[in-house]
């Protein structure tokens, strides 16, 4: 489910997060055609979809500064080659969504009973997505077996085959007339809003400094991994650099 690159950027990024007070939620590497896109998904400590209260998600201005200091540590680290991504890439930080990305063991152990969704890896000799109701994981040497339940019949499949993860969003208890928001969604509308506009800002500071640093370089591209960038819902604050 995670190669290299993301195993290596979580050793960096996890002591940052624990500063700010927020847990990791995934950390994926998307790529497309000669361009990919580093996607940090963080949460309150405890972060819950089953939890139906809009107050407790990530505030606004903790996104902008894990934004921030998350690509400070990323210049850094490619100043000094201890991380070298050969490709020009965005970085998105992001609150969960009601999508929320399911990577380690102890993620699908502890959302068991709700309904989620595998996009399968080309090994995989099956469907290329499953959906179903999570029944637990359990160990399988270096990876572990996920259990689900899919129209009545339990399936079981190892994490090596599965691409991505995540659970299927939660039915929320109508509040109000259809199609007409209330406060509260309306405000939290105008934090994402917000967040976008302090992430753009964020971003066009980051590409003004490299491309002043080196407007007349050029890099290499490796051939392009399988994947492609989505859009998740919450604050999306990238942060990219030519390379």
């Amino acid at each position: 489910m995670r190669n290299s690159l993301v195993q290596q950027l979580e050793r960096e990024i996890l002591p940052l997060l624990e500063v700010h007070g927020v847990e990791l939620v995934a950390l994926e590497w998307f790529q497309g055609a000669g361009r990919g896109m580093l996607r940090l998904t963080i949460d309150r400590a405890g972060g819950d979809p089953r939890v139906q209260d809009p107050t407790r998600g990530v505030a606004v201005d903790v996104l902008t500064h894990v934004t921030r200091d998350v690509s400070t540590a990323l210049d850094a680290l490619e100043t000094s080659e201890a991380v070298v991504i050969d490709v020009p890439y965005q970085l998105e930080v992001t609150s969960p969504g009601p999508e929320r990305p399911l990577q380690k063991r102890a993620d699908f152990e502890r959302f068991i009973g709700l309904k989620c969704r595998l996009d399968m890896g080309p090994k995989y000799d099956g469907p290329s997505a499953l959906r179903g109701v999570l029944d637990g994981a359990r160990d399988a040497g270096d990876d572990f077996i996920v259990v689900l339940r899919v129209s009545g019949k339990v399936v079981e499949v190892s994490s090596a085959m599965i691409a991505r993860a995540r659970l299927e969003e939660i039915a929320r208890p109508k509040n109000g007339k259809p199609g007409k928001p209330g406060a509260t969604a309306s405000s939290k509308r105008q934090e994402r809003l917000k967040a976008r506009e302090e992430a753009r800002a964020i971003n066009e500071e980051h590409l003004r400094k490299k491309s002043s640093e080196g407007a007349s370089s050029a890099s290499s591209h490796p051939a392009p991994v399988e994947g492609g960038v989505e859009h998740a819902d919450g604050a999306i604050s990238p942060s990219g650099a030519q390379r």
